[in-house]
């Protein structure tokens, strides 16, 4: 049978000795603090830009119009283009890439503008119906917008008419009154174009 010594007593910490502790705990923990915290962004940093990177990596400067049968008569002469904006408006830079892995859209001004472009090209349509639901968003992106249907009506002397379907306001509504009329669903909201800083 072995006899068990008994536990040496501690004494308890001078307040000296628990102030100087204490003291080296907080110099030293910060430096290791920040170091963790700083490696945890660098590393929330590194698979943003990577995240960025797989999203645009697919995407060309140029693209191809892609059209699909909508509704009416299918063979008709008198076909329009819808072109839709959906969500709040950015530009290409600008559009992140987040908003589309939660499910929210926007609609990307630059490549509206290319598409509208396009149409303008191709010249097969009769006109063009750009299908509204936008709170607005970026100035540039917006501008970018009416520049393009600038360019379609110039190019083509067809029509192009916007049809808000929910909300058509700010830059979606500067948008819409370029084009040569307004159509708005029962309850729409459409307006509010202006910045008060």
């Amino acid at each position: 049978m072995h006899n068990q010594l008994p536990a040496p007593q501690r004494q308890p910490l001078s307040g000296a000795k628990h102030f100087w502790l204490s003291f080296l705990a907080v110099v030293t923990g910060v430096p290791v603090a920040a170091f963790v915290i700083s490696g945890g962004f660098m590393l929330i940093s590194i698979l943003f830009i990577v995240l960025i990177a797989a999203s645009s990596g697919g995407s060309s400067g140029a693209t191809t119009l892609k059209t699909t049968y909508a509704y009416g008569k299918q063979g008709s002469d008198n076909t329009l283009i819808s072109i839709p904006i959906r969500g709040v408006i950015l530009s290409g830079t600008a559009a992140d890439p987040l908003q589309s892995i939660f499910g929210q859209s926007y609609a990307d001004g630059e490549l509206i503008k290319e598409e509208l472009r396009q149409v303008a090209d191709e010249d097969s349509a009769r006109g063009v119906i750009l299908e509204i639901d936008s709170p607005g968003g970026m100035i540039t992106a917006s501008k970018a917008i009416a520049d393009g249907i600038e360019y379609y009506r110039n190019k083509t002397h067809k029509p192009i008419i916007a049809h808000i379907n929910g909300t058509g306001a700010s830059g979606a509504y500067w948008a819409a009154v370029t084009t040569d009329a307004i159509y708005a669903e029962q309850g729409s909201e459409a307006g509010s174009v202006g910045v008060i800083m």
